[in-house]
């Protein structure tokens, strides 16, 4: 297979969160910061570039620029509330064709998920897509979210008044502005319903579940599915 389209991972984080403080730099494994365990991760997959990191102005998050640019990413810097117009900005200055939003607070990465969207691009001929995912509807648990964004389309939405929601969460953005035709879903092969399930980091209790779920599920393997794994699974079903 080949791929035309450039496809850049954008990372989202700030050390700015009134409930877990400077939780992308806190370690998930021994040594391993949660910004460089997802980088590792994202590294293992075919077509996609190197990732940028995007994160606010504000002076807390100088240190995440600095380990950011220790691992060698690139760093863009924009506001802390408008979190789409960091986004688009950091999309923009990537040259993409298409940029991979990733939650730095969801540091288990899917790479079976990603493979398929970016196998979705290079299987359409007519280069329809603006928007693969697997939110339309959830049928992943939280923390398991796909969003290849076409940058052209960012760019439209970009160019309108967006709300303070709009701004802040990018994906009702994205919802009011594209019409079904395109927009790839990707739906969870299994017949249990995990979409209510979270695999994110929001609180020191989520930090805790989430290190002893990567202690013991072997994430950085370069095939690593979520839903084929039984610490996972387990831990969801409890």
């Amino acid at each position: 297979m080949a791929l035309k389209a450039k496809i850049v991972p954008i990372l989202l984080a700030s050390l700015n969160s009134s409930r877990l403080p400077a939780k992308c730099l806190l370690e998930i494994r021994p040594g391993i910061s949660m910004l460089s365990y997802i980088a590792l991760q994202l590294h293992d997959i075919p077509f996609i570039e190197k990732p940028i990191l995007a994160t606010s102005k504000l002076g807390d998050d100088d240190i995440l620029e600095e380990f950011a640019r220790a691992l060698g990413l690139q760093v863009y810097r924009g506001s802390l509330e408008n979190v789409f117009e960091r986004f688009y900005m950091a999309a923009k200055i990537s040259e993409a064709d298409f940029v991979l939003r990733v939650n730095c607070d969801s540091p288990i990465i899917d790479k079976g998920l990603i493979k398929e969207g970016v196998n979705t691009i290079i299987n359409d001929q007519n280069n329809s897509l603006k928007y693969i995912t697997n939110l339309r509807p959830r049928s992943y648990p939280y923390g398991i979210s796909l969003q290849l964004i076409k940058t052209e389309f960012l760019e439209k939405c970009h160019s309108k008044t967006l709300t303070l929601d709009e701004m802040e969460h990018i994906t009702p953005a994205i919802d009011g502005r594209l019409s079904q035709d395109f927009i790839y879903n990707i739906t969870c092969p299994l017949k249990e319903n995990f979409h209510k399930k979270h695999l994110t980091i929001d609180t020191l209790e989520d930090y805790k579940r989430i290190s002893m779920i990567s202690s013991r599920a072997n994430i950085l393997d370069k095939d690593f599915v979520w839903w084929k794994n039984d610490t996972i699974l387990s831990f969801l079903r409890s």
